[in-house]
């Protein structure tokens, strides 16, 4: 997903109506991968963010673990390549 995509999303709804919203950015991704030693691409980041997206478990959320977990999922997956 991209911001274009969720500013298109957002717009169909009126603009004074509640709404609970997270949004993760590559830099967030590539921030936390840095704070653990593993260094990432922007491309990577987008792969991650896309991997949450298709995943994404509502009883559980999008949160710093989640994160983890794909990012870990795409460096085993790179180191093994």
């Amino acid at each position: 997903m991209n911001i274009e995509t969720v500013v298109v999303q957002v717009s169909r709804y009126p603009k004074n109506m509640a709404a609970c919203y997270t949004l993760w950015l590559p830099d967030d991704v590539i921030s936390r991968a840095k704070e653990r030693g593993i260094s990432l691409t922007v491309d990577d980041a987008a792969s991650i963010l896309d991997a949450m997206q298709h995943h994404h478990d509502a009883s559980v959320g999008m949160n710093w673990d989640v994160m983890d977990v794909h990012i870990d999922s795409l460096s085993t997956a790179v180191a093994g390549a």
